[in-house]
């Protein structure tokens, strides 16, 4: 859950040393539940998948450009044009690997 918050809430989420606050937390996990909850309600629950705290998205379940250049389908590499969320820090070594895939 710590890493939804760090996207979520960064800089703002981080207490001294990366500790997350016990709102940011809480927050954190509604904007989760109802994601979850919107999910469902759009007959789309089986896209995430839930471990005790841990959630993650099911690649193989969406249509995603990213995903698709990871497996080095053309037409999804074709659409990238050097640039991936660059506002994000998290995602720099996402496009450094879709720029290098691009290049081959």
């Amino acid at each position: 859950m710590d890493t939804a918050a760090a996207v979520l809430h960064h800089p703002l989420a981080c207490a001294g040393g990366g500790v997350y606050t016990k709102s940011i937390r809480n927050q954190t996990s509604v904007y989760i539940t109802e994601l979850i909850k919107a999910l469902r309600g759009a007959g789309l629950s089986q896209v995430i998948a839930r471990g005790g705290s841990d959630i993650a998205v099911q690649p193989a379940e969406i249509s995603c450009d990213v995903y698709g250049s990871l497996r080095g389908d053309l037409h999804a590499l074709n659409q990238y044009y050097g640039e991936y969320m660059a506002q994000y820090s998290w995602a720099e070594g996402f496009e450094n690997l879709l720029t290098e895939k691009t290049a081959k």
